[in-house]
């Protein structure tokens, strides 16, 4: 694991605790509903082993894993959630560092790759990191996010091309610098013509055409994707 990617799982873990000022824009849920999503949550990440070969495999190291709490649902999915057997579990966080929402991965090349259960709203994936950060990081997807984390960068992921929303600028506000890696294809670039719309001071990073974060992670490594935007 880089050393920029070190340095970074500590500064989440201590932004992770709570961030002062910054508007908590997901979900409100009640007590209860947060004691199930807990569970659950708890009860796939003891589960992380399973996945985590796969995950070094696209460049995520055990450590960041471990930091972004990623779980495993394997063969034997918690009640209401058999439809994401085999899946990666994904957690999203409210500005306490609160579980409020999840999300599934396929992880066998079928499709829909991304899933929710029903009645979960996810927004933008680790929102919480880049407020107030000097240079912030936008992105499609949770697993592109999380290989920005790997090259020592506070970025946030859209669950989608073509989830941005105009309100999610207001996060922004405070960065000097705020880059976009949305996917070299035509929806990557109809999520980046919304969000510099948005956010003026934005710059896209040149992702080839074909490829996204953690392809490019993969194939360059992390010295490699930083310096596709001049950082050492």
């Amino acid at each position: 694991m880089t050393g920029a990617g070190t340095g970074l799982i500590g500064l989440w873990k201590k932004r992770g605790q709570h961030l002062l000022g910054m508007q908590n824009v997901m979900p409100l849920l009640s007590e209860s509903a947060l004691r199930e999503l807990r569970a659950r949550h708890e009860a796939y990440r003891s589960r992380a082993g399973g996945v985590k070969e796969y995950l070094a495999a696209r460049g995520l190291s055990a450590e960041l894993v471990d930091a972004a709490g990623l779980g495993f649902v394997g063969d034997d999915p918690l009640p209401g959630d058999e439809a994401f057997q085999g899946h990666l579990s994904i957690p999203y966080a409210n500005a306490d560092g609160v579980v409020v929402g999840m999300r599934f991965r396929r992880l066998d090349g079928g499709g829909p790759k991304y899933t929710s259960r029903a009645g979960d709203r996810a927004l933008l994936y680790n929102a919480r990191l880049i407020t107030g950060a000097a240079h912030a990081h936008i992105c499609e997807g949770e697993l592109d996010a999380l290989s920005l984390a790997q090259c020592g960068l506070l970025a946030c992921g859209l669950p989608g091309a073509s989830t941005w929303k105009p309100w999610y600028a207001l996060l922004f506000e405070g960065c000097e610098r705020v880059t976009v890696w949305t996917d070299g294809d035509e929806a990557g670039d109809e999520a980046w013509r919304k969000i510099s719309r948005d956010l003026p001071l934005a710059s896209r990073a040149p992702v080839p055409r074909g490829m996204d974060v953690n392809a490019l992670l993969v194939e360059r490594g992390a010295a490699g994707v930083r310096g596709l935007i001049g950082l050492e």
